[in-house]
């Protein structure tokens, strides 16, 4: 192996190192994002709380033990662009729709900037064999 062999790979390895961090760094930011929803939907109905609110869809998505990862981290057209796998766990089928809304948007007022989430794939846990359809 040459030197720029050595230095082609050196740098591949830095940069998947690179993308590792940064995954785990959104990867909290998703996990945190999450459970501040779940704490508003908690407390969305307290008469403290009237300027909080969360789409019931979203919520109902949350309480399916809904677990997300971040599988990549891309920048397209300037907008931070995050792919993830969403599982979640109930008797039937749920839109994600609502409750990927109010991730990007919680996302989105805690970093000052903008971020599309894509779901890559979105996997319902529960047994299929038990499912109501």
């Amino acid at each position: 192996m040459n030197l720029q062999e050595q230095i082609n790979r050196i740098q591949e390895i830095m940069d998947k190192d690179v993308l590792n961090r940064k995954k785990e760094v959104f990867q909290n930011l998703v996990n945190n994002s999450i459970e501040n929803l779940k704490n508003t939907c908690e407390t969305m109905n307290d008469e403290e709380n009237d300027e909080e609110h969360v789409f019931f869809d979203a919520c109902d998505f949350i309480d399916s033990s809904v677990d997300v990862r971040v599988t990549d981290i891309r920048t397209l057209n300037g907008v931070l662009n995050l792919l993830v796998v969403i599982k979640y766990k109930n008797y039937r089928y749920m839109d994600e729709d609502p409750f990927v809304y109010e991730l990007q948007n919680e996302l989105q007022s805690n970093l000052g900037t903008k971020i599309k989430i894509e779901v890559e794939d979105s996997i319902n846990t529960f047994p299929s064999d038990q499912r109501n359809w």
